[in-house]
């Protein structure tokens, strides 16, 4: 599969998270990256050798895909964004990293949108971000995207009536009743409930000072990944 090019490393917005964390001690932090950051560049690489993608998915991630479509209208109609606002597909890169936003909405901003399970992972009383990895990949994107403000905003929005099925016949596996599916449809369904419970908004300011460091801790990985390349070939 030709050879692997460590130049060729560029961080997911994702993943910045990922390679930012900082070594637990100096003695064991050869190239100045974390266990985490190095597992992940071993990942890469793996990725490169073998053209293939390490899959993640989970219940939450499909709920996300499935409600994300409703929620960027909501959160239009919520925000006042202009009306024609909808789901970002154009990716984009630069020597470092890359990505592709949610949303777009006007000419100074980038929105990441998360969609919380349920009431109880929604970050309702938190005064900042639950998740630092979402501040990370917010920034990647107003770096990416040219954009001086960034915004992740969580929504609690409803579950849809395929995936509350899916939990039934995961929870009752002998089958379950119309009042079990009713139940469980209120656990998981927010839209009767004022915006103010449904939505949260994470704000933050580009910031080159902490891009710089994104791109430092790049070319460190890059250093890393290149001894990994050498130590197979």
């Amino acid at each position: 599969s030709g050879m692997i090019q460590a130049k060729d490393f560029k961080i997911r917005c994702s993943a910045i998270g990922q390679i930012m964390t900082e070594p637990r001690t100096k003695t064991n932090a050869d190239f100045g990256l974390s266990e985490t950051a190095k597992t992940f560049c071993k990942t890469w690489v793996k990725e490169q050798l073998y053209e293939r993608r390490k899959e993640f998915t989970s219940k939450q991630t499909d709920k996300g895909n499935k409600v994300e479509n409703d929620g960027i209208a909501e959160l239009v109609e919520f925000f006042n964004w202009p009306f024609m606002t909808e789901k970002n597909t154009e990716r984009k890169s630069n020597d470092f990293m890359q990505g592709e936003c949610d949303i777009l909405p006007g000419v100074d901003l980038v929105v990441d949108l998360k969609s919380s399970w349920d009431c109880f992972t929604f970050p309702l009383f938190d005064g900042k971000i639950p998740d630092k990895d979402y501040e990370w990949q917010i920034r990647g994107y107003m770096e990416l995207y040219g954009r001086k403000y960034g915004a992740v905003v969580f929504l609690l929005s409803d579950m849809p009536d395929e995936l509350i099925e899916k939990e039934l016949r995961y929870k009752l596996k002998e089958g379950f009743s119309l009042e079990d599916y009713e139940k469980a449809r209120r656990h998981y369904i927010y839209s009767d409930l004022p915006m103010s419970l449904r939505v949260k908004r994470f704000d933050f300011i580009h910031d080159a000072e902490i891009i710089e460091k994104i791109k430092q801790r790049v070319e460190l990985c890059r250093e890393y990944i290149q001894t990994l390349i050498d130590a197979i070939q």
